[in-house]
């Protein structure tokens, strides 16, 4: 695929930036995260901090969709969980894990946001579920997760904030993160 030579002021450089697949999320999104979208993680993550909940609720579905580019995520719907967070479902054929599910919230989270999500996955369809906490995870929730990893059908991958901070520096951490707690997920199919 062609990649777009265009400068988008985020830390991806052009070189990185497919275009066809930021045209997606272009068409497919509201203006005001179409402007989120051009913008680096870290100022998106200062928006996610705003008082204004429509901002940050932005800001909160244009982190997940600046995590979905790198791995060519296509766009399908977003789902906005009142008070909770924002749920973001991308795809990719040819992909062993097709359908993902992005969950970000700035709130901490604890095994029974995690448990949810989980349970959505299957309700939903999804093979991956990446859940994305500008603050934290509790250690119950992360317990949690180590506990279901081996009997779920699918894969989950926890973000929280010092991850998304090594994001904003280096965007390959995110792919990093991903082979470290589930290391099939990007595999294509045979």
């Amino acid at each position: 695929m062609k990649h777009s030579d265009l400068p988008f002021g985020s830390e991806f450089s052009p070189s990185q930036i497919e275009l066809p697949t930021f045209m997606t999320f272009e068409n497919q999104t509201q203006p005001k995260i179409s402007r989120l979208l051009q913008k680096p993680l870290s100022t998106i993550l200062e928006e996610v901090r705003s008082r204004d909940k429509c901002t940050s609720v932005l800001a909160l579905e244009a982190l997940a969709f600046h995590l979905m580019r790198p791995i060519g995520l296509a766009y399908i719907g977003t789902r906005w969980k009142k008070g909770k967070g924002i749920q973001v479902f991308g795809q990719r054929s040819g992909f062993l894990l097709e359908r993902w599910l992005f969950f970000c919230t700035n709130k901490l989270v604890n095994e029974d946001e995690v448990a949810t999500e989980v349970g959505l996955m299957g309700y939903f369809g999804c093979s991956v579920a990446c859940i994305v906490s500008t603050k934290k995870f509790l250690e119950r929730a992360r317990r949690y997760v180590g506990a279901v990893r081996s009997v779920l059908p699918g894969a989950l991958v926890l973000i929280d904030a010092e991850t998304l901070r090594k994001i904003t520096h280096r965007q390959k951490a995110f792919v990093e993160t991903i082979m470290s707690q589930a290391p099939f997920v990007l595999v294509g199919k045979a």
